[in-house]
């Protein structure tokens, strides 16, 4: 997958300065104060970013102040009132973020909105620049094109996928296009229609190629996006993929140098691995294991799913179970082993993420309203918890700088 390392490469260099910047003013802005001695070294800390559901005490997205060396969480500040961002994502250069908004009404039309904010490197404060309307109720993921030009959306209760352009400014375009999918699948409490979950981007020869994770339809589509004017056209090597009969898969997690893939289905409590072919890109079913221990009956479905950044691991959340659990990857063929579980320490663990270091993991505890830190043991690959932890009201998502 050389097309893909090289863009890799290219937007981590292109994002290494802003980052470096930013690390630096929060560094300066949070380290604490030295007591009297010069020998003592200032605790370095980055910020947070955590995407609530809004209402019962939380008013849009928060920033927490985090130390990656001792896994401490400072008491969450408000960064920017907007309603329901659960789920957040960069631009490339670090200087906008952007939040979906879970809704089912914006501007007093049917649909809910995605918006922009201007990311300020020294506070961590969030300034709004614009929102639109994502043409469809429910959005609840999204993903920026490794070149900062596009950004897609995923309309869960609309069953759609939304396109927009980004400027330069960072504002996004209205709507390029809503792609409605069609379909259904044998669960008419969950299954009716079409829910898209999921967005996940693969370059490829050249080309981006865009996957949506659909839990109504049990399936992945494929699209490639031309960034330049956010057009979705399907993949014709490959216009989805199927999974298993009701498992309802809701995200994807792609390998970081490996052509894998990883699908979390919510349903049924499994994680999915792919091999994908790098010269067609298509995938093929390598594993499907469980994310709950044997012998497990209580209710449970899954949420998230991440890759560690050495590649060696991929962890999935369990709300019910409340738990993460752990799985060795083998490279070659994509097949999965079973490390152990971690307990989130709270209740329904519905979103985590792991730091560009692979050092540590906060897991978002919907239900209790918690953000817990954890250390990852690269060897295991297996997270311990630290003894810290915050509230905050509906944590959904949660985004390292």
């Amino acid at each position: 997958m050389r097309d893909k390392g090289i863009l890799n490469r290219t937007m981590g260099e292109l994002a290494s300065s802003a980052r470096r910047s930013f690390l630096q003013s929060v560094a300066s802005v949070a380290a604490l104060g030295a007591a009297s001695s010069s020998a003592v070294t200032p605790i370095t800390r980055e910020w947070v970013y955590i995407g609530p559901y809004t209402g019962d005490g939380s008013q849009g997205i928060y920033r927490v102040a985090y130390e990656p060396s001792t896994g401490k969480l400072l008491e969450p500040a408000l960064a920017a009132k907007t309603t329901s961002p659960s789920f957040l994502e960069w631009h490339p250069s670090r200087r906008f973020l952007y939040a979906v908004n879970e809704v089912r009404e914006f501007n007093g039309q049917k649909g809910g909105s995605v918006t922009s904010f201007a990311v300020d490197a020294r506070s961590g404060a969030l300034t709004e620049l614009n929102a639109v309307s994502t043409k469809g109720a429910g959005p609840c993921h999204l993903k920026c094109s490794p070149d900062g030009k596009a950004l897609v959306v995923a309309n869960y209760s609309a069953g759609s996928t939304a396109t927009f352009t980004i400027a330069g400014d960072g504002r996004l375009s209205e709507a390029v296009e809503v792609i409605q999918h069609k379909g259904s699948g044998p669960n008419q409490q969950r299954q009716k229609g079409p829910h898209a979950h999921g967005v996940a981007m693969w370059p490829y020869k050249g080309k981006l190629l865009t996957y949506i994770a659909d839990l109504g339809l049990d399936q992945v589509l494929a699209f490639e996006l031309k960034t330049t004017t956010a057009k979705l056209t399907s993949w014709a090597a490959q216009p989805s993929v199927r999974l298993a009969p009701g498992c309802g898969p809701r995200h994807i997690a792609l390998h970081p140098s490996a052509p894998l893939a990883f699908v979390i289905n919510e349903m049924a409590s499994t994680l999915t691995s792919f091999r994908i072919d790098p010269k067609t890109s298509i995938w093929t079913e390598a594993d499907s294991q469980s994310t709950l221990p044997k012998g497990y009956n209580g209710e449970s479905w899954t949420a998230e799913v991440a890759v560690h950044p050495n590649g060696k691991f991929v962890y999935g959340s369990n709300r019910g179970h409340d738990s993460i659990a752990v799985f060795a990857i083998d490279l070659s063929t994509g097949r999965l082993a079973l490390k152990g579980f971690v307990n989130t320490e709270g209740r329904t663990p519905r979103s985590f993420a792991i730091h560009r270091s692979g050092s540590s993991l906060i897991a978002a505890n919907q239900d209790n309203g918690n953000l817990a830190s954890f250390r990852v043991d690269a060897s295991s690959g297996m997270p311990r918890y630290t003894g810290h932890q915050v509230k905050l009201s509906k944590p959904v998502c949660v985004l390292f700088t």
